[in-house]
C-alpha cells in the first residue's frame, strides 16, 4: 500500500486513500471484498488472501506518514496521529489481539 500520491488533509481523506489500495491490491488477487468500511475491507482482504493462499499475509505501508508533511502548516492536524488510524485498521487490533513483540503494526499474520 502507498499513500505517497495526493493529499491527506484529514482523518476522512486517509479513510478515501485506504479505499483506493484497498481496491488496487484486491484486483491482482482476484479478491472482491464486500465491507462497506475501510477497516472491514483491510481486515477482508488480509483474511482471504491467507484463505486463498494458505500464506502468512505481511502487508507493507510505504510512506504511511506522508500525511504528517502535508499538513506541516496546520499544527492541529499535522499532530493528528494518522499512525495511530492505520494502527487501529490492523485485524489483530480490531479483534483486541496486540501483534507479536517485535512487529510493526501493519503486519498482519493471517489467521
Amino acid at each position: 500500500m502507498s499513500f505517497g500520491g495526493g493529499l491527506v488533509r484529514e482523518p476522512a481523506d486517509l479513510d478515501g486513500k485506504i479505499g483506493e489500495e484497498l481496491d488496487v491490491n484486491q484486483e491482482p488477487l482476484g479478491i472482491r471484498c464486500a465491507q462497506p468500511t475501510p477497516s472491514g475491507r483491510f481486515a477482508e482482504l488480509v483474511r482471504l488472501a491467507h484463505t486463498d493462499s494458505g500464506e502468512r499475509v505481511v502487508v507493507l505501508a510505504d510512506e504511511y506518514d506522508k500525511p504528517i508533511p502535508d499538513n506541516i502548516t496546520d499544527p492541529e492536524t499535522a499532530s493528528t496521529p494518522f499512525h495511530l488510524i492505520l494502527h487501529a485498521q490492523s485485524p489483530q487490533r480490531r479483534q483486541g489481539k496486540a501483534p507479536p513483540a517485535g512487529d510493526s503494526p501493519l503486519y498482519c499474520q493471517g489467521r
